[in-house]
């Protein structure tokens, strides 16, 4: 019987003789009188709790935890400095922060996101080999330009490497920020050109309170979408330069006001409405310090347990330390003497012999290390924080030794977190980039475009791209490709798809490859030499069968 039921088990839902009584007599009278009764039971019950123990205010197990019911942005605002800041340091120091967040960009980003095109032809009204063209072209052109460090308003890193900063960004500071300024320059295709921007120097111009329509440097209209982010010249944590430009704040506009496309990239992750985004690893900062400390702790009690020192004392007080070994006998190691007190320097070292002073003894703890009980404590934390964090412990410290169908789990499970984030990466960045970059090849007549930008339809079809990016491991590669082969077979899916999900590579450029070699095997006359041999081999065990295990080598093709 559950709570409730309990708790008003001794309710007459008939009600008394009264109530009764008046219902039978006036119905609506006494469903009324039974609802004011029903009512005054749930208010007498509201300080008992209701039907959920995790509401209650009574239980011992809950009766103290009354966290504030804030909005999205109370409840992470006031933290999200001293949260990027441990977060950065996480990452820099603690390892299991730091193989997260490195297995997270590898295998999202890894060496770059591919473009490739795949506008709608049909929308368009062009025909597969005229699309085909189009397609390859923009390719081309696009490689050009993501290919080149120019790229980067810093001229530091192409656009694959961009991409893994704006994502590793994203992880650690909780959010990105991209400006897209058009800055020409002399050898560069297109003058678009990214700037990143670390989320510590987005915030109020002049130190200001958050008031409606800005928090926390964003610029909001009366529906809450951004118009405009307030940017710091320099990094408010920046040591080295004291230059006080570096506190004056720059607005931009959110969106351009001529084509509607944006100016600033902002890449977070909002469930709530937050206006600013959390670090991947703030729910796991506190486990994952005191798990580091754990095992620092038990690596120096394995150390300090390995430096196993002999302490000698002698009635004398001489000590051994001032004998003269024998020939052939291994010197005795003393520690440094303390001249201002008269005792000895002792510390622990490898194989040491120390003197001791007179009428001093030593105690030996046996701290019994390594410790049995390290591994399984540690494993259990790790669960916790993978679970947290979105990535199975198998794949977050590289731990495959259960079993194969375990293994294989771990992997599609973490594969799908992979393949979520890299769908937020390409929906936020990737394709904000490509359509900024098409509208001003387009604007500068290096691809041709009709109707880019009168129509969204038509933009969206000469837009159509999918980008493709490391492939998720193989465990089995025989099976995986045996698996892909019966879906293309199938027809669950097609060459591209699989090509792009087994090796993140792109069919129509590697169909063309294959049939460039075919051609030169062909004219090399290789091309038949496999089916000859089986045609010589299955003629020679025909006309005589005992040769059929050493068959006769075939003529040359």
């Amino acid at each position: 019987m559950s709570r409730v039921v309990k708790k008003h088990a001794n309710v007459d839902l008939r009600g008394n003789l009264l109530d009764r009584f008046i219902t039978a007599v006036a119905p609506s009278a006494g469903a009324r009188r039974m609802e004011t009764r029903m009512r005054m039971e749930l208010a007498a019950s509201f300080f008992s709790g209701g039907g959920y123990e995790g509401a209650s205010a009574t239980r011992r197990e809950t009766n103290t935890w009354s966290p504030f019911p804030s909005d999205a942005d109370s409840a992470s605002l006031y933290d999200l400095s001293a949260l990027r800041s441990r977060s950065r340091d996480a990452e820099r120091n603690q390892p299991i922060a730091t193989g997260a967040i490195g297995t997270t960009c590898m295998n999202v980003v890894g060496n770059g996101l591919k473009l490739q095109s795949m506008i709608d032809a049909e929308v368009l009204g062009l025909g597969d080999n005229e699309a085909a063209a189009w397609q390859r072209d923009t390719e081309r052109r696009w490689n050009l330009w993501a290919n080149s460090k120019d790229c980067d308003l810093e001229r530091t890193r192409n656009f694959a490497a961009s991409l893994d900063a704006i994502l590793f960004q994203r992880l650690v500071n909780g959010e990105s920020f991209v400006l897209l300024p058009i800055v020409p320059l002399k050898g560069l295709s297109n003058p678009l050109r990214l700037q990143l921007v670390e989320a510590d120097r987005v915030g109020n111009p002049d130190l200001q309170v958050d008031r409606t329509g800005l928090v926390a440097g964003v610029e909001k209209d009366r529906y809450g979408a951004p118009t405009a982010y307030h940017i710091l010249r320099g990094h408010p944590g920046n040591l080295r330069y004291l230059d006080q430009s570096r506190w004056e704040w720059d607005r931009y506009p959110a969106f351009n006001t001529r084509t509607g496309m944006r100016n600033v990239i902002h890449y977070y992750r909002s469930r709530r409405g937050e206006t600013r985004g959390v670090p991947m690893l703030a729910p796991v900062l506190e486990p994952l310090r005191m798990l580091t400390r754990y095992t620092q702790a038990e690596l120096m009690a394995a150390v300090v347990s390995a430096m196993f020192t002999v302490f000698v004392k002698t009635p004398t007080g001489q000590g051994m330390g001032n004998l003269t070994p024998a020939p052939g006998a291994r010197p005795v190691v003393t520690q440094a003497q303390d001249t201002s007190q008269g005792k000895p320097d002792l510390q622990l070292g490898n194989g040491l012999i120390l003197d001791l002073m007179p009428g001093e003894d030593v105690a030996f703890a046996d701290p019994k290390r390594p410790n049995s009980g390290f591994d399984p404590f540690f494993l259990a934390m790790v669960r916790q924080i993978g679970i947290a964090i979105g990535i199975p412990y198998e794949v977050l410290i590289k731990h495959y030794t259960a079993s194969y169908s375990a293994a294989r789990a771990a992997l599609l499970d973490a594969w799908a977190f992979f393949q979520t984030m890299r769908a937020d990466l390409v929906d936020n960045v990737c394709a904000i980039v490509y359509a900024v970059w098409m509208a001003q090849e387009v604007a500068q007549g290096t691809i041709a475009a009709p109707g880019f930008f009168a129509s969204p339809l038509v933009r969206a079809a000469w837009l159509g791209a999918q980008w493709n990016g490391p492939a998720m491991k193989q465990i089995n590669p025989k099976d995986e490709v045996e698996a892909a082969k019966i879906r293309v077979d199938e027809g669950f899916t097609t060459r591209a798809e699989e090509t792009a999900q087994m090796n993140g590579g792109d069919w129509e450029t590697k169909h063309r490859q294959r049939v460039k070699e075919e051609q030169m095997r062909k004219e090399g006359g290789l091309a038949d030499v496999p089916t000859q041999i089986k045609k010589t081999i299955t003629q020679s065990v025909d006309e005589n069968p005992d040769a059929a295990d050493a068959p006769d080598k075939p003529e040359a093709a």
